[in-house]
């Protein structure tokens, strides 16, 4: 196998590596950066469906029609459980069914977590792990779209602090690529003024991850694997741009939208990786610079 490579951008001249501040914030996107999202999600699907008796698709066609009914969107955990009560109710509409389709929606979520354990990207563990032993002044999180939750998960627990979705309260409906999900994880990190020395985001998505990141005063890894990730943005795990991705719930005016954005985002990271397994290195001294500091808006 031809060997991987390390594609660096360096915005400035290298300093010293021992005048680089130590990192105190490592963020990491994590569906497609440390396991493939559609398999995952497929699974999960998948035990739902069988476990209610119901088929996938008829589920995944009710979790759209929640989406876009009128009114403020719900979220997408909370869609599922609509998806999932409408389904209970046409089975037996003699009362509320909220209460049971919440317990199989946290079914759903820790299938979500154990087909991820399941499914992670080779040398994803041991990559992060790493990460963990290089930098242990370091807080490491995920900020996350979706409902992945590394501290569900045995083979990453260990190694991450905190994490952040969009899904959370207080957040939504604000989500990658808005900076709401980011400045939740700057501040439960205590990183008032990011600069590039300082905070380091990792994603495989260039308007989600790298830009929106930048945008904040992150030095930005992109995952870009040879499969071309530029060209599959996505808004969330439920929400991506490729249309083989089954479980999209854009459209296709959306999608080419996100794919000309993908587009005029490239070249915006600082450093970029085809494989997972190549992280530990990319966040070397070496590999870093500094950057002007970047106040949090509002601060």
């Amino acid at each position: 196998a031809a060997q991987r490579r390390v594609y660096m951008l360096l915005l400035s001249a290298s300093s010293p590596a021992g005048a680089l501040a130590s990192l105190r914030l490592i963020t990491f996107d994590l569906d497609d950066t440390l396991w493939p999202t559609g398999p995952v999600v497929r699974a999960a699907n998948a035990k739902l469906a069988s476990a209610l008796g119901a088929d996938e698709d008829d589920l995944q066609a009710r979790l759209k029609d929640a989406r876009s009914a009128g009114g403020p969107k719900p979220s997408y955990s909370e869609a599922r459980i609509i998806a999932v009560e409408s389904f209970l109710l046409e089975r037996d509409p003699s009362g509320s069914r909220r209460a049971e389709a919440e317990g199989f929606f946290e079914m759903w979520l820790a299938e979500r977590h154990a087909a991820a354990g399941r499914l992670l990207f080779e040398g994803a563990a041991e990559a992060v792990a790493a990460v963990r032993r290089d930098h242990p002044a370091a807080v490491l999180a995920a900020v996350t779209n979706g409902r992945g939750d590394p501290l569900a998960m045995p083979a990453l627990a260990a190694c991450f602090d905190f994490s952040v979705s969009a899904e959370d309260g207080g957040i939504y409906p604000e989500r990658k690529p808005a900076a709401a999900p980011f400045l939740a994880a700057l501040r439960r990190a205590g990183v008032q003024r990011p600069t590039p020395a300082s905070w380091c985001h990792v994603g495989d998505d260039l308007i989600n991850d790298v830009r929106a990141a930048k945008r904040l005063g992150a030095w930005s890894v992109w995952l870009a694997r040879e499969s071309g990730t530029e060209g599959q943005p996505a808004s969330s795990p439920d929400d991506a741009a490729a249309s083989s991705y089954w479980f999209s719930t854009m459209g296709e005016e959306e999608r080419e939208a996100r794919r000309k954005e993908a587009e005029a985002a490239l070249g915006a990271a600082d450093v970029t990786i085809a494989d997972i397994r190549d992280l530990p290195e990319a966040l070397s001294p070496a590999s870093r610079r500094r950057g002007r500091e970047c106040p949090i808006p509002g601060r």
